[in-house]
């Protein structure tokens, strides 16, 4: 029922067309009820845990308890596993946890892993926030070879255009994942200072009982404010933080975030600089966000997330649901005063991260088959028969300036493309709210990515193909990826001002 309502508000051919749901009737129509998460709540009570849950995430239900406990009411032994030393550890199991046959409406338990045997054949851990390779202090804030600054994004791919026409994130809401780190508003607003951007209305939003950030500043944190702020200068922009305080799994705070954002919020677009990396996870951990992702789309709110920072295929995203668009990572050539004259799929054999080359993140999901439209419409997915194909979209993730911690340093990674990608798709979204023909959200916009094609078949071409891996030692005859869709960089890039146009066709037809 909650797949064919989100097809039908999101099908241009449908009467319900963009008759987006608000939170408060998403939660009547389609969350358990208020009976239903009692009854799961009063059960492991009784067994002696410490149960919880939120208000504004009444689908995740915490509970707390020793070990010990735990294995009784689960039926599961729990086991330390120890990475590259004592660096890194996890507690698993080497059994899926028991869950009593009424309780059917529980399909996923985090804390406790469904794989261990992945657990055990690598040594790397699972759990990363994207992005910040090869990070590097800078004295200035001039374009170059190595520096790449708003302004010049903004000329490479039209989003002056879209701009100039009055159109930079008017009444759009952004929502940004920001777990387990402080924004340092200072730093944000002198990175927009800087490069001439107009402060957006920034809210910060700490999901912890005193309202307070237990912890410091965060490069991460700050990117992410800067970025999606470049992009969108006239947008509201929330970050909204949870503490990783729960059961240690820092997807309990994305969880929460993204729970908070859909049923209090009600933002366009959510942006997110995190990945849960799929080489450990399970068929009930990567449902988590294809039901996350149907309610966004039922209520009209895009999601952008980080493929990963790595082109091994154990370490792409397990987050990558149909309903949410998948951010890549572009390469950018520049010259010397940091115009981008060509771009690339970012890839660099000699970083490294956790043991395998940076880039981006891309390949066959594990867990998610593939969509009707990356086979039937008008641009493909090659290399995959069965599998969804990511990422969906690409933006540039290297050579890129952050004002964080006293001074500027140029960092790589899709924490990167993922603020810009979903700053443009505000720009986009309040130039189509100024149309009174049309509604503004975009809500589940994949289909239509992937059915506008290369072409003009809707007025423009939309995208800039990228065709090639980053130049490099480790170049040989496999850097050429063809002209269509690939396993990097995905549709390619966005010529926002086209795109913009294309949409308002798509949408008025």
């Amino acid at each position: 029922m909650l797949e064919k309502c989100a097809f039908e508000l999101n099908n241009p051919t449908s009467i319900n067309f963009h008759k987006y749901l608000t939170p408060e009737e998403f939660r009547k129509e389609f969350d358990p009820s208020k009976e239903e998460i009692m009854a799961i709540e009063n059960y492991y009570e009784k067994i002696g845990f410490k149960v919880w849950n939120y208000s504004y995430a009444p689908n995740i239900i915490v509970i707390d308890g020793s070990i010990s406990l735990i294995e009784v009411a689960f039926n599961v032994t729990e086991y330390c596993c120890q990475f590259n030393g004592n660096h890194n550890s996890f507690i698993t199991n080497k059994a899926d946890p028991w869950i009593p046959r009424n309780f059917s409406e529980i399909y996923h338990i985090y804390g406790l892993s469904y794989s261990s045997t992945a657990l055990y054949r690598f040594f790397n851990p699972s759990q990363e926030k994207l992005g910040l390779e090869e990070r590097r202090t800078v004295a200035n804030v001039t374009g170059n070879s190595n520096t790449l600054i708003p302004g010049n994004i903004y000329s490479f791919y039209h989003l002056n255009k879209l701009t100039k026409n009055g159109s930079s994130g008017q009444g759009i809401k952004i929502g940004i994942l920001g777990v387990g780190e402080s924004v340092d508003m200072n730093c944000v607003i002198n990175f927009w200072n800087s490069f001439g951007i107009s402060n957006p209305n920034t809210n910060l939003i700490n999901l912890t009982s005193s309202g307070s950030n237990s912890y410091s500043q965060g490069f991460e944190a700050d990117l992410d404010v800067e970025w999606a702020g470049a992009m969108a200068p006239n947008a509201t922009i929330y970050d909204v933080m949870q503490p990783f305080n729960l059961t240690g799994i820092g997807n309990n705070a994305v969880n929460l975030e993204l729970y908070y954002m859909l049923n209090v919020i009600d933002p366009n677009i959510i942006s997110g600089s995190w990945a849960e990396l799929q080489f450990h996870h399970d068929q009930g951990f990567a449902d988590i966000y294809n039901n996350i992702g149907l309610q966004a789309v039922v209520e009209g709110v895009t999601i952008f997330l980080g493929s990963g920072d790595s082109h091994d295929l154990n370490y792409l995203t397990v987050m990558g649901s149909k309903y949410i668009v998948t951010v890549g990572g572009i390469y950018p050539k520049l010259n010397s005063s940091g115009e981008i004259v060509n771009q690339y799929a970012w890839y660099n054999l000699s970083g490294d991260w956790y043991g395998a080359p940076t880039g981006s993140g891309g390949g066959e999901s594990y867990f998610f088959t593939i969509p009707g439209y990356e086979k039937n419409y008008s641009i493909r997915v090659n290399g995959t028969d069965n599998m969804e194909g990511l990422p969906d979209l690409a933006m540039p993730a290297s050579e890129l300036i952050t004002f964080a911690f006293g001074g500027y340093n140029i960092g790589s990674g899709t924490s990167y493309a993922t603020p810009i990608l979903a700053g443009m798709m505000a720009s986009i979204e309040s130039g189509i709210s100024a149309d009174k023909n049309l509604t503004g959200r975009l809500g589940w916009i994949q289909p239509m990515l992937y059915n506008l094609g290369y072409g003009k078949k809707w007025g423009e071409n939309p995208y800039l193909n990228v065709s090639y891996i980053e130049p490099g030692p480790w170049v040989n005859s496999d850097s050429y990826l063809g002209t269509g869709w690939n396993a990097y960089t995905g549709i390619g890039a966005i010529n926002v001002y086209n795109l913009y146009i294309d949409i308002k066709n798509y949408d008025s037809r």
